[in-house]
């Protein structure tokens, strides 16, 4: 997937939900890994306790606590180190390497 926002992450979900062997590569230049926006502006504030600001975990309106962040950062690839070298939107594939060999491909 090119973009490693919210609607990534979604789809990301659903295609694994249904396929739980696929393996999804979501592609980003966001310095920060995908997070949830509209806690920012909403249940974040309301959520009491010190720890909040620092923790980034808030209370869902449902009373369930959740991390703003989607996965951990472990979860994610630094985004320096793989390029997209092409993509083939009807068969659902693009083509990626290793940014430091795209690099050297690129000069020739």
């Amino acid at each position: 997937l090119v973009g490693a926002g919210t609607a990534s992450f979604a789809a990301m979900k659903a295609i694994t939900r249904r396929d739980r062997e696929s393996d999804v590569l979501m592609i980003g230049e966001e310095r920060l890994s995908p997070y949830m926006r509209p806690p920012l502006s909403k249940e974040l504030w309301f959520t009491e306790g010190e720890d909040v600001a620092r923790t980034l975990k808030f209370k869902d309106w449902g009373g369930r606590e959740r991390a703003l962040e989607y996965e951990t950062r472990s979860f994610f690839a630094d985004a320096d180190e793989v390029c997209v070298m092409a993509q083939e939107p009807t068969a659902k594939a693009a083509a990626v390497a290793d940014a430091e060999k795209a690099a050297g491909e690129a000069a020739r």
